[in-house]
């Protein structure tokens, strides 16, 4: 199955290579058993992962403590999702995240597929002043 495809930037900011991403597991690194082997001293043999959840949403991993991966040209400290067109930085190689035209066609269809309905969206407790008094003044009318 085709989940999306990674695509090298090459550093004039053009296209470089492209690498579907077939598999729900692609690791980043120089280490000889990675997915994608970046040749760079500072680069670490295992550097990053890709991680195809079961609901086919990707998200990218930092493993590296001293060179941490960018993401749109931000840190990141836990699992982040990788949306379409996100840019993610090791050392000096930037590779961009592209969705297949499937996968953006099903969230076309099913707008709300990944929105839990179960759960509140905000908490009251969480809730800004202004909202809380409005709510418990309603809530003392009835």
């Amino acid at each position: 199955m085709l989940y999306g495809e990674i695509i090298v930037i090459k550093r004039s900011g053009v296209d470089g290579a492209h690498f579907p991403l077939t598999v729900k597991n692609c690791l980043f690194g120089r280490g000889k058993d990675c997915d994608i082997i970046i040749k760079l001293p500072n680069v670490s043999a295992e550097h990053c992962r890709i991680h195809v959840s079961d609901n086919k949403q990707v998200f990218l991993t930092n493993l590296s403590i001293d060179n941490p991966v960018l993401v749109n040209s931000s840190y990141f400290d836990k699992p982040i999702k990788l949306n379409h067109g996100d840019v993610f930085t090791i050392i000096d190689r930037s590779f961009r995240f592209d969705e297949t035209e499937e996968s953006m066609k099903s969230k076309l269809r099913n707008p709300d597929k990944d929105l839990n309905l179960n759960r509140p969206l905000i908490r009251i407790d969480d809730a800004p002043k202004s909202l809380k008094s409005k709510s418990q003044k309603k809530s003392k009318k009835k």
